[in-house]
């Protein structure tokens, strides 16, 4: 039985209780056919929206009208929802016929009769008459379809208001996105940026839904429309799980668990997204929202249930509250979707006033969140600045004491240094007085030994010997007092060296002169390129040669060879003093640098044990070394490093 006609008596009449339907199995019947008198009885009415049939059939729809209003003969009939993706209207065209109007997703903009985000077809109804209209939808899933006739004037008022409410919804999720943002920059937390993530993902899934992408997104490309509509619905449901569980701190918790969990949603959204850039493609929607329903989101909920309960009291209140009402929002359009409930004006706008409310309440909770936690920073840096003025005032005491200690210590330094100051001098004034009184027994005694000589000349040569050996010793002792009891030595010490570039042959002539009084016919021989330059203090090179000379001389037999002799090596100059005497024994090699240290074969010998440890601290203070070489065949080699950039 077919339906009563709709009377167009008011500026909007919805269509709904007036419509007859007809599935097209194999999507072959023409307008002809379906007009045909003999088909009439195949259209049944739709009670409660479009009858559920199988995926990929036609629907035909059957209506009729009656005008009552004389003066409005245009109608405008508006085609809901906007995602249908080709819809064909027959209406009467005078002759008997019916002439053939397209719109739907997959007509661009510029095609359509009217620019408006959901199909809109002009008709022209004359007062009075009777008139039947036919539309064919062809939509992949089909769903429930809502029509409305118009007049003109209340459409475009309509449209007005309807444009500044969807205004005000996107710029709300617009202000919620950049707040969620701008917490994320602040705070660090990775939950603002999921939250911000989600809100984009239900902007970008309410333009294409509501027919706005096309609209003014991309009004040119509707072929690209499908695939932008299933990546916005993926992309949605995969952000809301990936909110929920950062919201409920899951990351933290379980890590490995939200890892694995989190991509294999994300999984599931890129393969249904793929799926539907196939031919099979109307199919993908379905196959999310199935997914979604039977799998993920009771999936999720028995996942975050716990962690929820056990988190902070907005985190549950929001999870439980918030939760509940978004997926009880979705299950219910998802009914009305699949026509087992029926089509109203809250069920079109569920998910629009249901994700608004639960964005609200989400956003109160993360902004609490906020909140909290810039309370407790403020709290810590109340107790950081108690802590650094606590701390302030005990640096200070500690300061103050620590100031009165470095007084008391300099105090103590420099008493210790003035009496340093007044012993050195005491010592030098000390050691000048005993060398002078020293070297005038020691004239004496060398004027004495002068005159033996002279007397001791026809006498036999035992007593000229002796005498020889009484200058000898009285030269020695004028020699040590030369080298160790003046105050160049302690000049050295206190003053440091001053390398400059020295000729080293003047140097060896030195050393040899000054060893002579000490010589018992040693033979010394100077192995050096006259023209070498070395890079050393002149003063303590001089009484470094002195004494390993010196030592060659007094510790190697008599008429023994002394070689000196200098080179240049890798990154600096070899100086060797080599003498035939015998071997210094190998236990007592490092120790002969010790100071006051004499060995063995040393103890019938003239020295104090001090030559060897000065002349190594002066080789050192030019950054050099000083070792003891004694070969196989014999005799001692003391050689010296200089570099040639002393430190």
């Amino acid at each position: 039985m077919a339906q009563t006609p709709v009377s167009l008596d008011a500026p909007k009449v919805a269509l709904q209780g007036h419509l007859d339907s007809w599935v097209d199995s194999d999507r072959t019947s023409t307008i002809a056919q379906v007009a045909d008198p003999a088909m009439a009885n195949r259209f049944v009415p739709v009670a409660r929206g479009l009858e559920r049939g199988q995926v990929g059939a036609a629907v035909w729809i059957r209506f009729t009208v009656v005008n009552r209003q004389p003066a409005d003969k245009e109608w405008w009939l508006e085609v809901h929802p906007a995602f249908l993706r080709h819809i064909v209207l027959y209406a009467p065209d005078g002759r008997g016929g019916y002439a053939a109007r397209e719109d739907g997703t997959s007509i661009p903009f510029a095609q359509r009769e009217i620019g408006y985000r959901n199909p809109l077809f002009k008709l022209e109804i004359p007062d009075g008459e009777l008139r039947t209209y036919y539309m064919r939808i062809d939509s992949g899933v089909w769903r429930t379809v809502k029509l409305t006739l118009w007049q003109p004037t209340a459409f475009l008022s309509a449209v007005g208001k309807e444009q500044l409410l969807f205004g005000l919804y996107i710029g709300i999720y617009m202000l919620l996105t950049l707040a969620s943002l701008w917490f994320e920059r602040v705070m660090r937390d990775r939950v603002y940026l999921c939250f911000a993530l989600y809100v984009s993902g239900c902007i970008f899934t309410t333009l294409t839904t509501t027919g706005l992408w096309q609209q003014y997104v991309m009004p040119a490309h509707p072929q690209w429309f499908p695939a932008l509509f299933m990546l916005s619905m993926a992309f949605m449901f995969g952000s809301c799980i990936q909110f929920f569980f950062h919201f409920v701190n899951m990351p933290r918790s379980r890590p490995r668990f939200t890892r694995i969990y989190l991509n294999s949603v994300w999984t599931f959204c890129a393969l249904a997204f793929m799926f539907s850039l196939t031919p099979y493609g109307r199919y993908a929607v379905h196959l999310v929202q199935l997914g979604m329903v039977l799998v993920i989101i009771p999936a999720s909920v028995i996942v975050l249930w716990r962690p929820a309960l056990r988190s902070a009291n907005e985190i549950r209140l929001t999870f439980i509250v918030g939760g509940v009402f978004l997926t009880g929002s979705f299950f219910y359009v998802s009914l009305v979707n699949y026509q087992f409930l029926p089509s109203t004006w809250f069920s079109q706008n569920a998910m629009y006033i249901s994700s608004m409310t639960f964005f609200l309440i989400v956003f109160y909770a993360v902004s609490r969140r906020y909140y909290a936690m810039r309370l407790d920073k403020e709290l810590a840096q109340h107790k950081m600045l108690r802590i650094s003025h606590r701390s302030e005032q005990e640096l200070e005491k500690l300061v103050d004491v620590r100031t009165r200690e470095l007084i008391k210590a300099k105090q103590s330094v420099e008493s210790a240094l003035s009496h340093a100051q007044t012993v050195q001098r005491e010592q030098r004034q000390f050691i000048a007085t005993v060398s002078h009184e020293l070297r005038t027994p020691l004239a004496v005694i060398d004027a004495t030994a002068q005159n033996l000589e002279r007397e001791a000349a026809a006498a036999s040569s035992k007593g000229r010997a002796r005498v020889q050996k009484i200058r000898q010793a009285t030269r020695r002792l004028s020699l040590l007092f030369d080298d160790y009891l003046n105050d160049e030595r302690f000049e050295q010490f206190s003053h440091g060296i001053s390398p400059q570039k020295i000729p080293i042959l003047p140097l060896f002539e030195d050393a040899v002169d000054a060893a002579q009084a000490l010589s018992d016919h040693h033979v010394p021989h100077i192995e050096v390129d006259p023209g070498l330059l070395l890079h050393a203090d002149p003063n303590g090179l001089r009484l470094i040669l002195r004494t390993l000379v010196d030592n060659a001389v007094k510790y190697s037999p008599p008429g023994s060879n002394i070689v000196l002799s200098a080179r240049e090596t890798l990154g600096g100059w070899h100086i060797d003093i080599a003498d035939d005497g015998p071997a210094i024994r190998e236990d007592e090699r490092e120790r002969i640098f010790e100071r006051y240290y004499r060995g063995r074969a040393r103890a019938n010998r003239v020295g104090t044990g001090l030559g060897l440890t000065l002349a190594r601290q002066f080789v050192q203070q030019h950054g050099g070394e000083l070792t003891l070489i004694c070969p196989p065949g014999g005799g001692n080699i003391f050689r010296i490093f200089l570099p040639v950039a002393q430190v």
